[in-house]
Protein backbone atom coordinates (compact mmCIF):
# COMPACT_ATOMS: atom_id res chain seq x y z
CA UNK A 1 0.00 0.00 0.00
CA UNK A 2 2.99 2.26 0.61
CA UNK A 3 4.25 1.66 -2.73
CA UNK A 4 1.09 2.59 -4.42
CA UNK A 5 0.80 5.59 -2.36
CA UNK A 6 4.44 6.70 -3.21
CA UNK A 7 3.50 5.91 -6.99
CA UNK A 8 0.39 8.33 -6.59
CA UNK A 9 2.38 11.13 -5.72
CA UNK A 10 4.85 10.94 -8.27
CA UNK A 11 2.80 10.60 -10.59
CA UNK A 12 0.87 13.90 -9.46
CA UNK A 13 3.79 15.65 -8.81
CA UNK A 14 4.65 15.05 -12.86
CA UNK A 15 1.51 15.82 -13.82
CA UNK A 16 0.75 18.77 -12.25
CA UNK A 17 3.72 19.86 -14.71
CA UNK A 18 2.22 18.57 -17.77
CA UNK A 19 5.09 18.84 -19.76
CA UNK A 20 7.58 15.55 -18.41
CA UNK A 21 8.37 14.59 -22.10
CA UNK A 22 10.42 17.22 -24.21
CA UNK A 23 8.11 20.41 -25.21
CA UNK A 24 9.83 20.29 -28.60
CA UNK A 25 8.70 17.70 -31.23
CA UNK A 26 11.92 17.48 -33.92
CA UNK A 27 11.70 15.68 -37.33
CA UNK A 28 12.45 11.60 -37.14
CA UNK A 29 15.24 11.09 -37.49
CA UNK A 30 16.81 7.84 -39.65
CA UNK A 31 18.55 6.45 -36.27
CA UNK A 32 15.46 6.74 -34.27
CA UNK A 33 14.50 3.08 -34.02
CA UNK A 34 12.30 1.29 -32.31
CA UNK A 35 14.11 -2.26 -32.08
CA UNK A 36 15.18 -2.41 -35.61
CA UNK A 37 12.53 -0.43 -37.22
CA UNK A 38 12.57 3.01 -38.53
CA UNK A 39 10.02 5.46 -35.98
CA UNK A 40 8.72 6.55 -39.07
CA UNK A 41 7.94 3.59 -40.15
CA UNK A 42 5.26 2.22 -37.30
CA UNK A 43 1.97 3.78 -36.25
CA UNK A 44 -0.65 3.10 -33.36
CA UNK A 45 -3.40 1.69 -34.08
CA UNK A 46 -6.82 2.53 -31.96
CA UNK A 47 -9.25 -0.32 -32.91
CA UNK A 48 -12.45 1.81 -30.71
CA UNK A 49 -12.21 5.43 -29.65
CA UNK A 50 -10.95 5.98 -26.01
CA UNK A 51 -12.43 8.85 -23.35
CA UNK A 52 -10.53 9.72 -20.09
CA UNK A 53 -10.01 12.31 -17.74
CA UNK A 54 -7.40 14.46 -17.29
CA UNK A 55 -8.23 16.81 -14.34
CA UNK A 56 -10.94 18.68 -15.25
CA UNK A 57 -10.77 17.90 -18.99
CA UNK A 58 -12.41 15.19 -20.72
CA UNK A 59 -10.46 13.44 -24.17
CA UNK A 60 -11.69 11.84 -26.74
CA UNK A 61 -8.96 9.86 -28.66
CA UNK A 62 -10.82 8.81 -31.99
CA UNK A 63 -10.27 5.27 -33.09
CA UNK A 64 -8.10 4.94 -36.54
CA UNK A 65 -4.40 5.15 -37.05
CA UNK A 66 -2.14 7.17 -35.23
CA UNK A 67 1.26 8.01 -37.39
CA UNK A 68 4.59 9.77 -36.57
CA UNK A 69 4.48 13.22 -36.14
CA UNK A 70 7.71 13.44 -34.52
CA UNK A 71 10.08 12.79 -31.59
CA UNK A 72 11.85 13.39 -28.73
CA UNK A 73 14.68 12.55 -26.80
CA UNK A 74 12.60 9.92 -24.65
CA UNK A 75 9.80 8.72 -27.67
CA UNK A 76 7.69 9.40 -30.67
CA UNK A 77 4.72 11.93 -30.82
CA UNK A 78 1.85 10.07 -32.60
CA UNK A 79 -0.41 12.07 -34.46
CA UNK A 80 -4.54 11.17 -34.30
CA UNK A 81 -6.17 10.84 -37.44
CA UNK A 82 -8.52 13.58 -37.50
CA UNK A 83 -8.78 16.46 -34.15
CA UNK A 84 -9.42 15.34 -30.76
CA UNK A 85 -12.14 16.63 -29.15
CA UNK A 86 -11.86 18.12 -25.33
CA UNK A 87 -14.38 18.53 -23.16
CA UNK A 88 -13.86 21.49 -20.02
CA UNK A 89 -15.50 21.89 -17.25
CA UNK A 90 -18.10 23.85 -18.31
CA UNK A 91 -19.31 21.23 -21.02
CA UNK A 92 -17.45 23.37 -23.91
CA UNK A 93 -15.97 21.37 -26.81
CA UNK A 94 -12.35 22.19 -28.56
CA UNK A 95 -11.08 20.49 -30.97
CA UNK A 96 -7.70 20.31 -30.79
CA UNK A 97 -4.66 18.77 -32.41
CA UNK A 98 -3.68 16.13 -30.56
CA UNK A 99 -2.38 12.59 -30.25
CA UNK A 100 -0.22 9.90 -28.18
CA UNK A 101 2.82 10.03 -27.22
CA UNK A 102 4.49 7.18 -26.37
CA UNK A 103 7.80 6.85 -24.71
CA UNK A 104 10.20 3.76 -24.85
CA UNK A 105 12.79 2.15 -27.67
CA UNK A 106 10.71 -0.79 -28.09
CA UNK A 107 7.48 -1.44 -30.63
CA UNK A 108 5.46 -3.01 -27.25
CA UNK A 109 4.47 -0.38 -24.36
CA UNK A 110 5.92 -1.53 -21.41
CA UNK A 111 4.66 0.72 -18.52
CA UNK A 112 1.62 2.29 -17.42
CA UNK A 113 3.47 5.46 -17.17
CA UNK A 114 5.11 5.65 -20.37
CA UNK A 115 1.44 6.72 -22.42
CA UNK A 116 1.05 10.48 -22.71
CA UNK A 117 -1.88 12.13 -24.78
CA UNK A 118 -0.26 15.29 -26.25
CA UNK A 119 -2.06 18.59 -27.95
CA UNK A 120 -0.15 20.85 -30.48
CA UNK A 121 -1.28 24.33 -30.76
CA UNK A 122 0.64 26.24 -32.77
CA UNK A 123 3.54 24.07 -31.92
CA UNK A 124 3.39 24.58 -28.20
CA UNK A 125 3.49 20.90 -26.91
CA UNK A 126 1.61 20.29 -24.11
CA UNK A 127 1.18 16.71 -22.69
CA UNK A 128 -0.86 14.53 -20.05
CA UNK A 129 -0.24 11.08 -18.22
CA UNK A 130 -3.13 8.92 -19.42
CA UNK A 131 -3.77 7.80 -16.02
CA UNK A 132 -6.72 5.18 -16.85
CA UNK A 133 -6.26 1.50 -18.00
CA UNK A 134 -5.08 3.06 -21.31
CA UNK A 135 -1.88 1.57 -21.01
CA UNK A 136 -2.83 -1.75 -19.41
CA UNK A 137 -5.31 -2.52 -22.35
CA UNK A 138 -2.75 -2.77 -25.07
CA UNK A 139 -2.53 -5.25 -27.04
CA UNK A 140 -6.28 -5.24 -26.84
CA UNK A 141 -7.91 -2.38 -28.40
CA UNK A 142 -4.62 -0.62 -29.62
CA UNK A 143 -0.76 -1.42 -30.80
CA UNK A 144 2.05 -0.24 -32.21
CA UNK A 145 3.27 -2.18 -35.12
CA UNK A 146 5.43 -1.55 -37.67
CA UNK A 147 3.74 0.20 -41.03
CA UNK A 148 5.61 0.15 -44.63
CA UNK A 149 2.40 2.27 -46.65
CA UNK A 150 1.38 5.39 -47.07
CA UNK A 151 0.59 7.57 -43.99
CA UNK A 152 -2.11 9.25 -45.56
CA UNK A 153 -4.44 6.55 -46.08
CA UNK A 154 -6.08 5.46 -42.78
Amino acid sequence: MKLLCKIIIIVSILSSFGCYPANRISLIQPECKLEDINAMNTRVVLSQSYSFNVGLKVYHLPDGNYYPEGQDERGIYYKAPVPVVTKGFSGEKEYVQSGIYLQGKNLKVSSPFATWVYTNKNGSIETELIYSGFALDYGNTWYREAYYGDSNTN
